[in-house]
């Protein structure tokens, strides 16, 4: 069942600021999302095509934080991953911390990585990236991840270039818990 309905703001333009989006739930009313935001909100805001702009190359993902069932988000959004670091998904892990994994489109290796946040995601551990799958180019994405009854991951996820799209999974271990400066 769905409680009460509240309209909100939308964005104006033919170019949507924010999409793909993800939502961990933390309990019944406090959410954390991650929104992918749009390359072309440059476009989207001036209404005038940049040239030349590869708009996949400039884009990235807000962590937005939400403590009455959705019905508003913090603001403004966190941004702590890179350009170009895209659908960004959280899980908890049974050792508390959470799990974000995401599609890095901005540097070689291209690929699926992680980083871990001990904080509930009001800081990530970007010091200690994990690369889980590297590609040819930054076309794919949209992981999953999944942890199994013994403590190790599953993660899937799909790539293409010129052809069938790709799928792939890795059974991988978690590294343990460090002690790290993070971003916020």
């Amino acid at each position: 069942t769905w409680g009460d309905r509240r309209e909100v703001e939308s964005w104006s333009h033919r170019r949507p600021f924010f999409s793909e989006a993800s939502v961990f739930a933390f309990s019944d009313t406090h959410f954390l999302k991650s929104s992918r935001i749009n390359g072309a909100h440059i476009e989207g805001i001036t209404g005038v095509p940049k040239p030349g702009t590869n708009y996949e190359m400039i884009q990235s993902n807000a962590f937005m934080e939400s403590f009455d069932e959705g019905l508003t988000w913090s603001s403004p959004p966190k941004i702590p991953l890179d350009y170009s670091d895209v659908h960004a998904k959280v899980i908890k892990l049974t050792d508390g911390r959470l799990l974000c994994s995401y599609r890095n489109r901005s540097r070689l290796p291209f690929g699926v990585r992680a980083v871990f946040s001990e904080d509930n995601g009001q800081t990530w551990d970007t010091n200690h990236r994990i690369l889980l799958g590297a590609h040819l180019n930054y076309y794919g994405g949209w992981q999953t991840d999944l942890q199994l009854p013994d403590g190790s991951m599953l993660t899937s996820w799909a790539w293409h270039f010129d052809g069938p799209t790709t799928f792939e999974v890795i059974h991988w271990e978690l590294p343990s818990k460090v002690k790290s400066q993070r971003r916020r």
